[in-house]
């Protein structure tokens, strides 16, 4: 496996990039949740899909 490529054959700048993403999200997803926090909450509604395109999504219940 070359130096630049881990599992599933993403580059380490994509992997850093969905570490980044997690990062980003998680603390607004907690002060929405556990704060109930509207802008954390709006923020997600509006800007967490747009983070997450082509990687992942939000899923609520």
């Amino acid at each position: 496996m070359p130096d630049r490529e881990v599992r599933q054959g993403l580059s380490l700048t994509e992997l850093a990039m969905g570490v980044a993403t997690v990062q980003e999200i998680t603390p607004a997803f907690l002060d929405a949740t556990v704060k109930r926090d509207g802008i954390a909450r709006e923020w997600l509604d509006k800007e967490a899909s747009r983070r997450l395109t082509g990687k992942g999504e939000l899923k609520r219940k």
